[in-house]
């Protein structure tokens, strides 16, 4: 094999848009997943194996399938323990990546909350639970595994805390936090050769426990309100040294202007963000231009203007078990529902999305009313049945 290398850690549901851009683009890809049924090995041009939470273990089957000399690239999609796994092997291969020391802070909640935010505190469940009485409430409490809501709980007074609480391990660390007011917003964006592209700004819709609703791209900020939110994007990267990937800055705005920061995502958004919602509001294209930074060292930083809103509504199971069917009574034209799970997948929480519905239109009014009427019914059977 004498063609150069590009490596997608990651073969699940979530990285196929990554592994099917690369393959179009012509590199010999090379995925890396521990399920030996994951979807992208089909796609790829070679598979292994192995855990991506294994980085060296992934770096040694490396060198067993190709010359690692030939690797470009080393790249994922869309899952935290990968992200960190891809700039280990890029640094050994001396490869652009952000510093793994940076993506292990990003991917704790507790020491990005503590970083970002002076009002955050981390502490073990058993060891917050006996301060409840000295904190204000309504309170945020988070768990380190959290992802689209899941692992996020919002206690209204101390007792809806100490349930929450008491639920948890004594010793699994959680951090709270006061539960803020605002716009929940996402940047999006790309940082390299010292520039930094941003895709534009998407608003959050959330249920009540935090869990997510809808996304809408682009948000419609107002310019004084999207460049308030560019510059607070600016510093957060600069002070983390983020200097090369795609990231999406998750903050609030609140209403006196204020920003609170809520997470930085370090990934290329699998979950519809960069394969649906940028590419169908306009012509940008995240996924390609992180594979041409990437591998090419340059990439094209003009943003072309956003012509459509794309929103993406989340379905959530009523219950836990495992997922039987997805009814649709009456499917509008030119929505398109996407399964995050397959019939049969075992569904532990009612947080964890069992699907999504994608729309564009002209307007965001059009794009939210259309999802918002759509009825989409997550059929769930017992675990044991």
């Amino acid at each position: 094999m004498n063609k150069d290398v590009v490596v997608a850690i990651g073969a699940g549901l979530h990285q196929l848009a990554l592994i099917r851009a690369l393959v179009k683009k012509g590199w010999f890809t090379v995925a890396v997943d521990q399920n030996a049924a994951a979807p992208g090995f089909a796609l790829a041009d070679a598979a292994i194996t192995h855990s991506a939470w294994d980085a060296e273990g992934v770096w040694q089957a490396l060198r067993n399938t190709v010359d690692v000399s030939r690797i470009r690239a080393v790249l994922t999609q869309a899952a935290r323990v990968s992200i960190e796994t891809s700039a280990l092997i890029s640094r050994k291969l001396g490869l652009p990546h952000v510093a793994p020391e940076t993506l292990r802070l990003l991917n704790s909640k507790a020491r990005s909350g503590r970083r970002f935010n002076t009002n955050a505190i981390t502490a073990a469940s058993a060891a917050l639970r006996a301060q409840l009485d000295t904190l204000n409430f309504p309170l945020v409490i988070k768990t380190e595994q959290t992802s689209g809501g899941s692992g996020v709980f919002v206690a209204q007074n101390e007792n809806e805390a100490r349930q929450i609480l008491n639920e948890l391990s004594e010793v699994e660390q959680v951090t709270a936090e006061p539960l803020v007011q605002g716009k929940h917003l996402g940047i999006i964006g790309l940082a390299g050769k010292g520039a930094v592209k941003f895709y534009g700004l998407l608003e959050q819709a959330l249920h009540p426990d935090l869990s997510l609703r809808y996304t809408v791209f682009p948000a419609g900020l107002t310019a004084d309100e999207e460049k308030h939110c560019l510059t607070y994007a600016r510093q957060i990267l600069s002070d983390l040294s983020y200097n090369v990937g795609p990231f999406q800055l998750e903050c609030i705005l609140q209403p006196d202007g204020a920003i609170h920061f809520v997470e930085l995502e370090a990934s290329l958004l699998g979950s519809y963000i960069s394969e649906y919602l940028i590419p169908t509001a306009g012509d940008n294209d995240l996924i390609s231009d992180w594979i041409e930074l990437a591998v090419n060292g340059t990439f094209d930083a003009t943003v072309q203007p956003n012509h459509m809103v794309s929103v993406n509504r989340y379905f959530y199971p009523p219950k836990s078990g495992r997922l039987s069917g997805l009814q649709c009574a009456h499917l509008p034209t030119g929505v398109q529902i996407r399964p995050c799970l397959a019939i049969g997948d075992y569904i532990p929480s009612t947080k964890q999305c069992a699907a999504n519905a994608l729309f564009s239109a002209r307007s965001r009014e059009q794009a939210v009313s259309t999802l918002e009427h759509l009825q989409l019914n997550v059929e769930v059977r017992d675990a044991s049945a």
